[in-house]
């Protein structure tokens, strides 16, 4: 699980730099049902909420939190760069610029226009789809490729 959380933090800072950088607001959070495949499948819950933010350097601090039905399994803070609202309107907007093709994705949360993406390499694959959501995710699925683990991600609510 610790790896899925580092891929998936990955993909804001790599959002933030795609385009320029704007503000994000404390209290803006997502909640997604996560499936874990090993052997098994187990599901999760995961909320992000932005519960920080310095406007003179530009840093957020977001807060995971992951859950295994009432139970909280693990909470964690980083630091850093995050896309807002109006930048993942751009990405979907800009769909073919960032290597995608939009589309139309349902989820509990909602039908939101996105920009669907593919990559792989040395790590794994990562299939999502983009949205002009907090956090930028609508949908995500990862196999990572030493393990074969697979974790899928569906937005089911958010605040902004």
């Amino acid at each position: 699980m610790k790896t899925f959380l580092i891929i998936f933090t990955a993909f804001f800072s790599l959002s933030a730099q795609a385009f320029n950088m704007a503000s994000v607001h404390v209290g803006e959070n997502a909640t997604f049902n996560l499936t874990i495949n090993n052997s098994s499948s187990t599901l999760y819950t995961m909320k992000m909420e932005v519960t920080a933010v310095d406007e003179a350097s530009g840093k957020f601090t977001q807060t995971q939190t992951i859950y295994q039905g009432t139970t909280q399994l693990q909470q964690s803070t980083s630091v850093g760069d995050i896309a807002d609202m109006e930048q993942y309107a751009a990405i979907v907007a800009n769909c073919s610029s960032v290597g995608g093709t939009n589309e139309t994705v349902t989820v509990p949360a909602g039908t939101f226009q996105t920009c669907h993406v593919v990559s792989s390499n040395e790590n794994g694959t990562s299939d999502i789809q983009i949205a002009n959501v907090p956090f930028g995710i609508a949908v995500l699925d990862q196999v990572n490729a030493k393990d074969g683990q697979e974790v899928k991600a569906e937005l089911v609510s958010f605040l902004n």
